[in-house]
């Protein structure tokens, strides 16, 4: 018994360490606002949240509804990550608070993942691997100093398989897990894709009491928000994710996409069939070459396989003595690992069969996530057959002497991405200023790059339209004008001669220029009556 506590403090002690170094290697780069069209989404609705005036999203970026600038987020966005953030946002650049959010729920995401190593049946050493492996990965690493969802949703995703693991009834496991599975859906587009893996993986339990259980506790727990939904939207299913199946790509719904009819998604499928299936075809091998590649390097594709292929493996991971209490322990490891792999199957499946977007290192994340744990359990059980301890202590290291050679390539390559960012992050805090002493504090902003505008200078921003035929373009913008009623418009040197013809017409007046970051201000006129 006293070797035992010994074990378990030694791997609690070692796995915090690990998570706190894994956290403080990420300090150096949370330096300045690390900024995407999602992240800036997101602070949008947090400051709004923080300001007292709900869910409301002030970019509007896409012309796939009719919503006005200023708009509800509901159906747009999930909503828990932003309403976390929201005690963050006070003050004129709250990018870095949320980040340091961010990386505090990857943290939490690790010690979860620590949990169900242990909870899995793998070894103090082997989930002390594991640990290093998650908490050092580049794919986790960018998504966790990035104001992003991936690091809370990986707290659920590790919570899920916890319960699995560690809770004996079934029907209040599935209740849990659904449970999990709305506060998931609540911060991640792909957090429905948990849905459908739960009931294949009960069904493959042949456990139909838990199915009930879960299908009734989501109904329950997702009826709010249906209602909420319902009451904003006019359909208690509405999300405008649904809106990735009626392009061939995102960008055509976007500056591209201003007086567009978009087609119904059977009519879109039907009509591009043969591209579409070619676009899949495409984005599976880039996924997979994703998991396979530097980023997500584990050596352990190999071992996630056999495991596949070899289950009855994994009852070498417990060492229990009691057969009756090692059986209902192993049972419940297996299912656990087993609902692992199908989480990491739905989960590279949704993102290659949404054809309009594409984000690898992102999108996978939760793939990897769900196979290094199981895969680091298998390579433990291959590796504990090894005959002398020197022999194993050497296998481990070359493992982690391998993927850390990829690894420190692919934080390099983060950093200097970063430092880019920054540096336009610096520009914009004094272009600030001076935007100020030219713009009124309500207006609203039409610009080519509504995401970063919308951020650093705190105004409603609508995103410029680009019409493919710029012979359309006058019209094309003074029925944008009318639309949308922008206070300002605002251009960078290289597209003042497209909006030249609306200056020469009176519709924009020069306002000034922004010299930092050398952007023209052009004072909207109204439509003469």
């Amino acid at each position: 018994m006293a070797t035992n506590n010994h074990s378990k403090w030694l791997w609690i002690s070692f796995t915090a360490a690990i998570i706190a170094a894994g956290i403080a290697a990420r300090v150096p780069y949370l330096r300045g606002a690390n900024l995407s069209p999602d992240a800036t989404d997101y602070i949008s609705i947090a400051r709004n949240i923080r300001r007292g005036l709900g869910p409301v999203l002030g970019i509007k970026w896409h012309f796939f509804t009719a919503d006005p600038v200023i708009h509800s987020a509901i159906g747009e966005r999930p909503l828990l990550y932003p309403l976390l953030l929201a005690p963050f946002c006070d003050g004129d650049n709250p990018a870095r608070a949320c980040q340091y959010a961010t990386v505090a729920m990857a943290a939490a995401a690790l010690a979860l993942g620590a949990v169900w190593a242990r909870s899995a049946g793998l070894s103090w050493q082997a989930a002390a691997v594991s640990a290093v492996l998650l908490a050092f990965n580049p794919g986790l690493l960018m998504c966790s100093v990035y104001p992003w969802t991936e690091s809370l949703y990986l707290v659920w995703l590790f919570a899920l398989l916890t319960v699995i693991s560690r809770v004996r009834a079934p029907s209040r496991s599935a209740f849990l897990a659904a449970l999990l599975t709305a506060v998931a859906a609540l911060t991640r587009p792909s957090g429905p894709a948990i849905i459908p893996a739960v009931l294949v993986w009960c069904l493959s339990q042949r456990n139909y009491r838990a199915l009930i259980v879960y299908v009734a506790a989501l109904i329950v727990f997702f009826a709010p928000w249906w209602a909420t939904v319902w009451i904003v939207r006019g359909n208690p299913f509405y999300s405008m994710q649904a809106f990735h199946l009626r392009v061939e790509d995102i960008r055509d719904g976007m500056a591209a996409g201003y007086g567009a009819s978009f087609p119904s998604a059977i009519e879109f499928i039907h009509s591009h069939a043969a591209i579409l299936l070619w676009k899949i075809a495409q984005q599976i091998v880039a996924y997979l070459s994703q998991l396979c590649g530097p980023t997500y390097l584990l050596l352990l594709s190999a071992f996630a396989f056999i495991a596949l292929s070899d289950p009855s493996d994994w009852s070498d991971l417990s060492d229990l003595s009691d057969r009756h209490q090692r059986n209902g322990i192993q049972q419940r490891q297996r299912a656990a690992i087993g609902l692992a792999f199908v989480l990491a199957l739905f989960h590279f499946a949704l993102p290659s069969l949404v054809w309009a977007t594409f984000d690898p290192t992102r999108f996978m994340l939760p793939c990897f996530a769900m196979l290094a744990i199981p895969a680091i359990g298998k390579a433990d059980c291959l590796i504990t057959r090894l005959a002398t301890r020197r022999a194993r202590l050497a296998a481990w290291l070359a493992i982690l002497a391998v993927t850390a050679f990829f690894y420190a390539d692919q934080w390099r390559q983060l950093y200097s991405r970063l430092q880019a960012g920054w540096q336009r992050d610096r520009a914009m805090q004094v272009a600030r200023i001076e935007f100020d002493a030219i713009v009124r504090p309500d207006a609203v902003i039409a610009a080519s790059d509504p995401f970063s505008l919308n951020y650093y200078f705190d105004r409603p921003t609508v995103i410029l339209p680009e019409p493919a035929d710029s012979s359309q373009r006058l019209p094309i913008l003074e029925r944008f004008l009318d639309e949308y009623r922008p206070d300002y418009l605002l251009a960078g040197r290289e597209r003042v001669s497209a909006v030249a013809p609306l200056v020469s017409s009176g519709r924009l007046r020069p306002a000034g220029t922004i010299e930092t970051v050398d952007l023209q201000v052009f004072a909207i006129a109204p439509a003469w009556p």
